[in-house]
């Protein structure tokens, strides 16, 4: 049951990442409270919710960046985030260039 469950909550994540998710309607979603969803979701995966979250988005935009000429910041909307500073300064942290850099180099 578990098996299942954390497969259709990646599942969910994946198909869903462009949209806004909070943790409240991820939890309600899955018929759990946010407390025990963090929990469950920590447990399982090894890495918050959040992290995970963010870091589907940011491999989509790794990928938009290295596929596409769409702008920066189109990119980052259509992955997901609302805030570009926030996106750029994720970019970089995980992937040690900005969004630029990394198509450039790319």
């Amino acid at each position: 049951k578990n098996i299942t469950l954390q497969r259709d909550i990646l599942s969910y994540i994946n198909k869903n990442y462009m949209h806004k998710i909070s943790l409240k309607d991820i939890a309600a979603r899955f018929h759990m409270s946010e407390k025990y969803f963090s929990r469950f979701f920590k447990n399982s995966f090894q890495i918050t919710f959040i992290e995970y979250l963010n870091s589907v988005r940011l491999e989509k935009a790794a990928s938009l960046l290295t596929t596409t000429d769409m702008p920066v910041t189109e990119i980052a909307f259509i992955c997901g985030f609302v805030n570009i500073s926030y996106f750029i300064r994720s970019f970089k942290k995980a992937f040690g260039n900005s969004p630029h850099v990394f198509r450039k180099n790319s």
